[in-house]
């Protein structure tokens, strides 16, 4: 069963990403939920990047079907992260998986090194991606200015038109 992901910024200024399983009533201050993580920000002064990564909230229960109850007296912030960041916590959550058998092959155990040039690899081959992009709509909006306009370009055969 999927359940909502949401985004909260709590009272100790720890950000996480989770999904509800339920929320807080009238009578019930608290909130179920599972798969919570951590958002860490990393900055990287000498390139001028910033960059984020997941990890577990809580130590030991990142397990899939473990359940934390977070009371919503602790959150101040709750937001419904943006369709990027959700497929990135899904990826992540994955990977988390991935570890919990030893069958398969996890990203998960990279040290941080690696996990930086895997990111900025991955960084790059997405920036490259919307270069293209972009450039491809610039070329088709280019074409529709001259095919729109009502001006015939000409090259006449002598310098001079009379």
């Amino acid at each position: 069963m999927k359940y909502e992901v949401k985004q909260f910024k709590l009272t100790n200024d720890d950000e996480i990403v989770c999904e509800v399983v339920e929320w807080p009533t009238e009578e019930e201050a608290s909130m179920v939920i599972k798969k919570a993580m951590r958002v860490i920000s990393m900055e990287n002064y000498r390139e001028g990047a910033r960059y984020y990564a997941f990890r577990p909230w809580l130590m030991f229960q990142d397990h899939k079907e473990n359940l934390q109850v977070l009371n919503s007296i602790h959150v101040v912030v709750e937001a419904s992260p943006s369709k990027f960041l959700v497929d990135q916590y899904h990826k992540f959550c994955t990977e988390l998986e991935k570890d919990e058998d030893p069958d398969k092959k996890s990203q998960t155990k990279l040290s941080i090194k690696d996990l930086d040039r895997a990111t900025k690899t991955q960084v790059i081959k997405e920036l490259q991606k919307d270069i293209k992009d972009l450039e491809k709509f610039l070329t088709e909006d280019d074409q529709e200015e001259k095919d729109s306009t009502n001006i015939i370009h000409f090259k006449p055969k002598s310098p001079t038109v009379h």
